[in-house]
């Protein structure tokens, strides 16, 4: 294993030797890591992403509202009024 930063690729550094230690790569060992996925992790991501839906939902209908023509907007007005009462 060798840290290729300075291999010349780059746009910021020219190629050098200067961090090639062959002798210390060798002394590293690299074990396998068992990975699993957390299950908080998880629960965490799907709360997140759910509690996004209430906010989406209003964006989508306020841009879907602004879009409609006046006598649909009244109409959908009072329909939503009927509905609250409800």
């Amino acid at each position: 294993m060798n840290n290729a930063g300075y291999d010349g690729s780059g746009v910021h550094c020219g190629p050098t030797q200067t961090y090639h230690i062959p002798e210390l790569a060798q002394q590293i060992q690299v074990t396998p890591i068992i990975l699993r996925e957390s299950k908080e992790a998880l629960r965490a991501m799907q709360d997140f992403y759910i509690n996004l839906v209430p906010y989406w939902k209003n964006r989508v209908l306020m841009h879907l509202h602004s879009r409609m023509p006046e006598p649909v907007r009244q109409f959908y007005k009072s329909v939503k009024k009927i509905a609250l009462k409800k």
